[in-house]
């Protein structure tokens, strides 16, 4: 940072600023569907008081938003890992994936506050434990 009278100037480094928005892709992504699972779940109840939240607008779509979101999350880990800002050690978060799939297939058969609901916050714990515990084994290495 350099500074001039009426002048700052201004360096960055875009890699590290790219690794910390692809690092939050994960966190960002799983707290945006405990979100969205609440509202696709709560949405005749919404309605009914008025309360007009993205799964109204976009119907079945939301559904469709509430898979891609976790897709995201395993896609910039693979980003990460070819782009060497993660140890491939991190790619064995890949195996979480069959989970987080059966999750996704039951909250699409029902969407239920008491029943599936809480498939959204179970993935959250798998996907942010796990890639939390390999970054950090990553680090070891």
């Amino acid at each position: 940072l350099n500074y001039e009278p009426l002048s700052i100037f201004v360096s960055l480094n875009i890699i590290p600023v790219i690794t910390v928005i692809l690092l939050s892709a994960a966190p960002v992504c799983t707290t945006a569907n405990i979100m969205l699972a609440n509202n696709i779940c709560d949405l005749e109840k919404d309605v009914k008081v008025k309360r007009y939240t993205l799964p109204y607008y976009i119907g079945k779509k939301s559904l469709i938003l509430f898979s891609w979101l976790y897709y995201i999350i395993y896609i910039t880990t693979m980003l990460m890992v070819f782009l060497n800002m993660l140890h491939p050690v991190v790619l064995m978060s890949f195996l979480t994936l069959f989970v987080v799939q059966k999750n996704i297939k039951k909250f699409f058969k029902l969407q239920d506050k008491e029943k599936t609901f809480p498939v959204s916050i179970k993935n959250y714990i798998i996907i942010m434990g796990s890639n939390v515990f390999l970054i950090f084994l990553s680090g070891l290495l």
